[in-house]
């Protein structure tokens, strides 16, 4: 199903995005979402290695499908923005 949703894969930088419809109304900690799907992610191709995310957004909604995971691909340039930001918490 994945694989049908996408002909191309991201081989370098890039922003992750999940938004996902909690099933019920146990506590769930959405963390616990993000790295079974960058896995899936790699597993299936669709990057080639999920040490290059630079940014991970994740929410829960209250309606929608039960997940939608979208991928951000970063060119050169934002890919040394987002390499920036870890620079600032060394000095």
């Amino acid at each position: 199903m994945i694989k049908t949703q996408t002909k191309e894969s991201v081989p370098r930088d890039y922003i992750l995005q999940v938004v996902a419809k909690r099933p019920d109304k146990r506590r769930r900690d959405l963390d616990n979402l993000l790295k079974a799907t960058s896995d899936l992610l790699v597993r299936t191709g669709i990057v080639t290695d999920d040490n290059f995310c630079r940014a991970i957004v994740a929410e829960w909604v209250d309606f929608g499908p039960p997940m939608v995971v979208k991928i951000y691909p970063l060119d050169q340039q934002e890919a040394e923005w987002w390499t920036e930001i870890p620079a600032m918490f060394r000095n």
